[in-house]
């Protein structure tokens, strides 16, 4: 059943908000037929991407025996993994589709006027700013290796240095040195090309885009690697497409490293220490 809120009262007793606010409840109305409320201005919040949210409910949400909280959402159900807590709604990690009108009623059960309000939440991309020093994300699982589908939306003054870079690194003897064979690694060559060099079972591959980066502006590269095929584009060029020459084999048994964005963790020569790469990615 839903409860819509407008001007006065509607057919089941709810209170009604001023003309072209609606709001719509999850359930019947929590909350008696003949309560009284204050329309609270609504308050737009802004989180990124992976940030917890708390969303303030306007108005004293002081625990107390007459007064209840509720936390309803315009298009849906609360996030998993809400709460409430002294009024407050707290939301895990959000993400783009948690976007929307979270409403608070703050209902009254004395004489005082029990209060409405909503908060807007919008959800914007996290965009790490990268000064030499790369970000670590958890590692691929075998079958991302080898299937391995990705979009990066990247902007650089200094257009130059390592992009992105995985390594599984296999162990071998237990008296050797480990070692990695099967790898992916995307930078900015000396020309702004964006050149991809992968091993995904069948020996170093190397495949590089026809033009370079726009250096100021938001570039598009997308990289797809899978079983037939390998394939790069940069913004609205031609992609680059190659064919793999022999089946895939079976990965070998090792460790999967983090994957590092904006560098290298730790840098197979000498120079590429130096190979860093100033900018940000979106």
């Amino acid at each position: 059943m839903l409860c819509t809120v407008e001007t006065q009262r509607n057919a089941t007793g709810c209170p009604l908000q001023p003309p072209s606010t609606l709001f719509y409840l999850t359930s019947s109305c929590p909350f008696p037929a003949d309560q009284s409320f204050t329309i609270a201005e609504p308050l737009p919040v802004i989180y990124t991407v992976g940030e917890p949210a708390f969303l303030p409910c306007i108005g004293k949400t002081e625990t107390r025996p007459n007064q209840s909280v509720v936390w309803t959402r315009a298009d849906g159900e609360l996030p998993s993994g809400s709460k409430v807590e002294q009024g407050v709604l707290h939301l895990p990690p959000v993400h783009r589709n948690d976007e929307g009108s979270y409403t608070c009623a703050i209902v009254m059960e004395v004489e005082d006027d029990s209060v409405l309000s909503t908060v807007d939440l919008q959800v914007e991309d996290f965009v790490p700013l990268f000064t030499g020093q790369p970000i670590e994300l958890p590692p691929l699982t075998d079958d991302e290796f080898t299937n391995l589908d990705i979009e990066i939306t990247l902007n650089s003054s200094n257009p130059k240095g390592v992009i992105f870079e995985t390594r599984k690194i296999n162990t071998g003897d237990l008296l050797g040195q480990p070692f990695d064979t099967i790898h992916h690694t995307a930078k900015i060559t000396d020309h702004g090309t964006i050149l991809y060099d992968f091993d995904v079972g069948n020996g170093r591959q190397i495949v590089e885009t026809t033009n370079p980066i726009n250096p100021n502006e938001w570039n598009v590269i997308k990289i797809k690697n899978d079983k037939n095929q390998v394939t790069i584009q940069l913004n609205d060029e031609a992609a680059t497409i190659r064919q793999h020459s022999n089946p895939l084999p079976q990965l070998t048994t090792g460790t999967n490293n983090p994957v590092y964005i904006g560098g290298q963790y730790e840098p197979v020569r000498e120079e590429d220490e130096f190979n860093v790469w100033h900018g940000s990615i979106w």
